[in-house]
Formats: structure tokens, C-alpha cells, sequence
């Protein structure tokens, strides 16, 4: 049986059906806030861990982390197992009261320099579907988004570079807005 993620990843050519593909769960305190005028609180509803705020007119920038010890799993390694590789990315969320004025989500690779040197951080391209269909991901809804990496695009992760992703919410005028977490979507690789 497959989940969303894999069936939106596969309409799109993202991704095969594949066995060896690993989520991890990202829970909303594990976000970090990077540029927010409002104020996001921790909760949780009905035994759900959630990130919420109810500031209107608000500009939020959140970074959802790729966790550090993925690092142990994804270090290349001799023979048949070549590593991991990130396939994408959902968030769920929901927007309540009024729609927000725009909703945008972007994975970025770090990648570390050999010796002396700065980190550079370079935009992964990938392909964004809300859902419900024909979504925008502003909508007064309960929205699950997926952020699909096809395979030409993907790459190792390795002890030279991480990968997160930004978020950014614009409040409209009086959105409530509540995050129940993300899923990043890893695959192993074996030659």
C-alpha cells in the first residue's frame, strides 16, 4: 500500500515505487522560527503536537531541519550500499478563519566547503502539489503539501552537506494558522 507522498511523487515521475524509502517525522517543535512577526506557540490538540499562532498580518519564515541523526544513515559507504538521498518533503497544516495572502515552500542543500571556506546554500528543484486538488496552499482548509525531488535532481547526502527546507506564511488578514509537522522522504540507494 502506498502512501500520498508516493502516489503524488509518482504521477509526477518523481519518484518509482521503491521499497528502501525511509520517512522521517519532523513534530512541530522541532521547526525553528527564522524571520516571524508573530508569535507561534506550542500545543497540543487531541493528543496531536502542534505549532500555532493567531497574529494577523504576519510574515513567518520557519526552517523545518533535516535531523542530525539521519547523519549516521546517510554517510556513503563501500560496496553496494551508495547512501541516502532525500525524495522530498510533506507538511500539514491548516489555515482557519481567512485565507493567507501567499504560502511558499523551498528545500535548500548546504554544502560545506573541503578546508577553509563558506558554506554556500544552493535552492534543490523540485515540484510543489497541494492537496486538496487544485489547492494553492492558501485556502481556509486543512492542507498537506509535498515537495517532490526527481531523481536527476537528487543527490547524496553526505558529511559535506545537509539539506532543510524554508517555509513562509503571509498572514492575510486574520488567518489562525496550525502545523501538525512533516515527513521528509528519504531513499537508500544500493548499486
Amino acid at each position: 500500500m502506498s502512501d500520498i507522498f508516493t502516489g503524488v511523487a509518482q504521477a509526477s515521475g518523481a519518484i518509482a515505487v521503491d521499497k528502501n524509502t525511509v520517512r522521517v517525522h519532523i513534530t512541530p517543535g522541532q521547526f525553528i522560527e527564522l524571520a516571524t512577526t508573530g508569535t507561534w506557540v506550542q500545543q497540543v490538540t487531541t493528543n496531536v503536537p502542534e505549532l500555532f499562532t493567531t497574529d494577523a498580518s504576519t510574515t513567518n519564515v520557519l526552517q523545518i531541519p533535516m535531523p542530525a541523526e539521519i547523519s549516521a544513515l546517510a554517510s556513503q559507504s563501500a560496496g553496494v550500499d551508495r547512501g541516502i538521498q532525500v525524495v522530498g518533503l510533506e507538511l500539514m497544516y491548516d489555515v482557519a478563519t481567512s485565507a493567507l495572502a501567499s504560502m511558499d515552500i523551498d528545500i535548500f542543500r548546504i554544502n560545506f566547503a573541503a578546508a577553509d571556506g563558506a558554506a554556500t546554500a544552493v535552492a534543490v528543484p523540485d515540484t510543489t502539489t497541494f492537496l486538496p486538488d487544485g489547492n494553492d496552499g492558501t485556502e481556509v482548509d486543512v492542507h498537506r503539501v509535498i515537495v517532490s525531488i526527481a531523481a536527476n535532481d537528487r543527490f547524496f547526502l553526505d558529511g559535506d552537506s545537509t539539506i532543510y527546507a524554508n517555509v513562509q506564511m503571509t498572514d492575510g488578514t486574520a488567518s489562525d494558522i496550525t502545523i501538525s509537522g512533516a515527513i521528509w522522504h528519504l531513499r537508500r540507494v544500493y548499486e
